[in-house]
């Protein structure tokens, strides 16, 4: 005979695999995650899958708008504001080609100046 754990203990036991999964899947708050909806990308980024009609961010792209090649200001941490298919989005940083994911190379963030490198879309 099976003895049925007591609710309090069944909660608790979900809550802990529900936080588990949850802190997986965040992971990293840098920009560049992939993603098919804004919901899977981490707080205050939003998921770019395409800029126009050229334009597809393969996999699907956590990112914020930004003003600046080159700097972080408003990037999130370990970002940096660079061009990727024609619009100036943050980007995770990199310093050699097998840091980026599938469908992204590492380039300067600003080719005219001393910059991070970018993960950004390859041409």
């Amino acid at each position: 005979m099976t003895v049925p754990a007591p609710a309090s203990l069944r909660a608790l036991a979900l809550g802990g695999v529900l936080g588990l999964l949850a802190a997986t899947a965040c992971g990293s708050t840098a920009a560049g995650a992939p993603c098919e909806f804004t919901v899977a990308c981490p707080s205050g980024q939003s998921c770019w899958t395409r800029l126009d009609a050229q334009s597809a961010l393969p996999g699907g792209f956590c990112s914020v708008t930004c003003e600046r090649v080159g700097h972080s200001d408003r990037c999130p941490s370990d970002s940096v504001c660079a061009q990727t298919a024609g619009r100036l989005l943050c980007a995770n940083t990199c310093s050699g080609p097998g840091e980026c994911r599938e469908g992204y190379t590492c380039s300067p963030s600003d080719p005219q100046a001393d910059s991070p490198g970018a993960c950004v879309v390859r041409p």
